[in-house]
């Protein structure tokens, strides 16, 4: 197994402070809009089903959450999807704590409570049932550590939604880092090294000489423009990233347990068609399945964001028939975006899930503008409309086929709902509650 790569230019003990000063220079991320889904369970009721859970051990509304690490909008967006819940949002830069804190006052929202935290100073013991942790594991001088904390945190029936840097993606910006710092002279001096990175880019960028490096800075867009996401990107004194079996490691050796919530990005079918290489690969573990994939994939393999679960906790087994045919369905019916401007609201805008285009239902680009990252969209004939407003979380998938019984087979219907619950379209979900 190789170990994750790890870049590191300063001494240990400064890496905390280093972080630190960088996030309160540059609070990140910038804060463009936020977002909120109805019906208000949606995103808890879609967690249990990634999860694989049941009624009986499903995750509640009421539950305690940690955001570790929360930046300048992650307790917002978790306090818009979980209303009911009690949240704790920590981060080590007390500027974008601020940002948080403005953000929250303009919107109403009374169920977070802020702290300044390291992470790695965390004294907390089976007090939470969620634990959201996004951008934090990349910057740990610790991060083994760090991982075993939040499992002393987690209660035995939570989980967890982490988020890693896969080393696919990482190459030529640590390169691009390791450059700055060499030129700046180390890693102190940040506002030379943000002169220097300007520069570099722009230098870089109009290179004919540069091969890779320069193709991955272009593909960063006006990045420049936006000066927290530079900072992110290009500035960073320090960073770990994972290749699969590096990942797996960290979080097995911390008592933990590691599924996806979009399992179908590992399928290989999705960047190549061979059959005879297909069947080979079917015939693999599912860690070598994945492994696969992240080596051909390269720098388009899959984001590394996973759920973690106690290690103890035996893995779910997959829903049957019968249990899909007997599950509630929800749909997504509309989200509230909040437009923000210098960390102020600004407007506030209505949008459906899905508008209508010809014959299509198509995904509207105000909700496309809220992942920018995400590199697939959908499309969905027009006629499956009755369908998915017939979720309207009273009635189960069993009863929903049946009253288009007129229309379409049993079997087309449940494949229909099985589609519009997966992942890549994520129109419904079961409910828990």
């Amino acid at each position: 197994m190789r170990a994750a790569r790890r870049r590191q230019s300063a001494e240990p003990q400064t890496i905390t402070s280093l972080i630190g000063e960088l996030y309160t220079q540059y609070p990140f991320p910038r804060v463009t809009a936020l977002h909120r889904v109805e019906p208000v369970h949606f995103h808890l009721n879609r967690m249990n089903y990634q999860l694989g859970r049941r009624r009986e051990d499903a995750l509640r509304p009421d539950s305690r959450i940690w955001v570790a690490g929360c930046g300048t909008e992650q307790s917002i967006l978790t306090a818009l999807r979980f209303p009911e819940a009690t949240i704790l949002a920590t981060d080590l830069s007390p500027r974008s704590l601020e940002v948080s804190k403005r953000l929250a006052g303009q919107l109403g929202i009374k169920n977070v409570e802020f702290q300044h935290q390291n992470l790695l100073e965390s004294t907390f013991r089976d007090d939470f049932d969620i634990i959201f942790c996004t951008g934090v594991l990349p910057v740990l001088e610790d991060p083994l550590k760090g991982m075993r904390l939040l499992r002393q945190a987690l209660r035995s029936g939570g989980a967890g939604l982490i988020m890693a840097y896969n080393e696919q993606h990482r190459h030529f910006f640590r390169q691009f880092q390791r450059a700055v710092e060499t030129l700046a002279g180390g890693p102190r001096n940040l506002k030379r090294k943000h002169e220097l990175a300007m520069q570099l880019l722009r230098a870089v960028r109009a290179s004919d000489k540069c091969g890779g490096m320069a193709q991955t800075l272009r593909m960063l867009g006006n990045v420049e423009d936006d000066i927290p996401t530079f900072a992110d990107t290009l500035l960073q004194p320090y960073e770990i990233a994972y290749d699969i079996d590096s990942l797996y490691a960290l979080v097995t050796d911390a008592g933990l347990r590691l599924s996806w919530p979009t399992p179908h990005v590992w399928d290989l079918a999705r960047y190549v068609d061979d059959p005879a290489l297909l069947a080979a690969w079917r015939k693999l573990d599912a860690r070598e399945q994945q492994r696969v994939v992240n080596l051909l994939a390269a720098e388009r393999a899959p984001f590394f964001g996973f759920y973690v679960e106690h290690a103890d906790r035996p893995a779910p087994k997959p829903y049957s028939k019968a249990e899909l045919r007997g599950m509630r369905l929800m749909h997504r019916t509309r989200h509230t975006v909040y437009e923000i401007q210098d960390e102020r609201v600004v407007a506030t805008h209505e949008s459906r899930p899905y508008q209508r285009s010809r014959d299509r239902l198509v995904e509207p680009p105000l909700l496309r503008r809220l992942t920018p990252t995400r590199n697939e969209t959908w499309v969905l004939p027009a006629d499956v409309e009755p369908v998915l407003e017939a979720c309207d979380g009273t009635r189960t998938a069993g009863k929903i086929a049946a009253a288009f019984a007129d229309r379409y087979s049993s079997e087309e219907v449940m494949t229909l709902l099985s589609q519009l619950l997966s992942p890549r379209i994520g129109l419904l979900a079961p409910v828990f509650q």
